[in-house]
């Protein structure tokens, strides 16, 4: 994959790194929902506004949900991340 871009790059970048494997990209969803306020205030917003989920999501337990992941050591992180996800369609 990405042959021409390859091999455009070559001389210019270390073949090692052309042509070494893929690496992944992690997304810091705990930093997200745990330091910043940011998702938790747009996960909210996506709450109180009708939608077609608004009557399938039990908001209240989303919110409890905010607040446990906000004020504990557990992290829910990637669940609220997934029910951003689900509320954005």
């Amino acid at each position: 994959t990405k042959y021409i871009l390859k091999k455009a790059a070559e001389g210019l970048i270390s073949n090692d790194i052309i042509y070494r494997k893929k690496v992944g990209f992690a997304s810091p969803v705990t930093r997200w929902f745990k330091e910043g306020g940011l998702f938790t205030e747009h996960l909210r917003d996506q709450l109180r506004s009708p939608n077609r989920w608004s009557e399938l999501l039990n908001q209240s337990a989303i919110e409890a949900l905010l607040k446990k992941n906000a004020h504990s050591s557990v992290n829910y992180s990637y669940q609220l991340w997934a029910l951003n996800n689900v509320m954005a369609f």
